[in-house]
């Protein structure tokens, strides 16, 4: 799944992930925004839980 959403931000993005911010709008167990933790600038999560 990582390979996935980094493919597609790839396509996307018009700046590098480390001058990004994540929004992991559907958290859950937090995975994916712990996977992009180290990459991005910032993350938003929706949970309520403090994974991060």
């Amino acid at each position: 799944m990582q390979t996935s959403i980094e493919s597609t931000l790839q396509k996307a993005r018009t700046k590098s992930l480390k001058d990004s911010i994540f929004y992991d709008i559907f958290a859950g167990t937090a995975a994916v925004g712990r996977l992009f933790k180290t990459q991005v600038k910032q993350i938003i999560s929706n949970d309520l839980s403090g994974f991060f």
